[in-house]
């Protein structure tokens, strides 16, 4: 009984592990990332944390999958604060990244 639960559950996780759940809004779409040497001449706004969930259970995601979903987050949140760049400034560490945002006037 266990091991066809196993075998149809295994699949999904690691499906997770690729999949982006973080969706950029219209907005955070205009946001671009970008390295720290684009930035120069841009006017700096502040900082922003985003964070996602590091693992579903026993399962762990991937670093990739983890950020692409953080930059999502702090897209959304640049645009919020009128930014159209940002930079990360922060290895991905727990789910957690810290990002700089700029307005550049892209």
């Amino acid at each position: 009984m266990l091991k066809p639960l196993v075998l149809l559950i295994s699949p999904i996780l690691l499906l997770t592990g690729c999949a982006n759940w973080v969706k950029v809004s219209a907005l955070g779409s205009r946001v671009a990332v970008v390295t720290q040497d684009t930035v120069a001449s841009c006017k700096k706004l502040g900082d922003t944390t985003a964070t996602v969930t590091p693992r579903f259970g026993i399962y762990e995601r991937s670093q990739e999958g983890m950020g692409s979903d953080l930059d999502s987050l702090a897209r959304n949140a640049a645009a919020d604060m009128n930014g159209d760049a940002i930079v990360a400034t922060s290895p991905i560490l727990d789910g957690k990244r810290s990002y700089a945002v700029y307005r550049c006037g892209r």
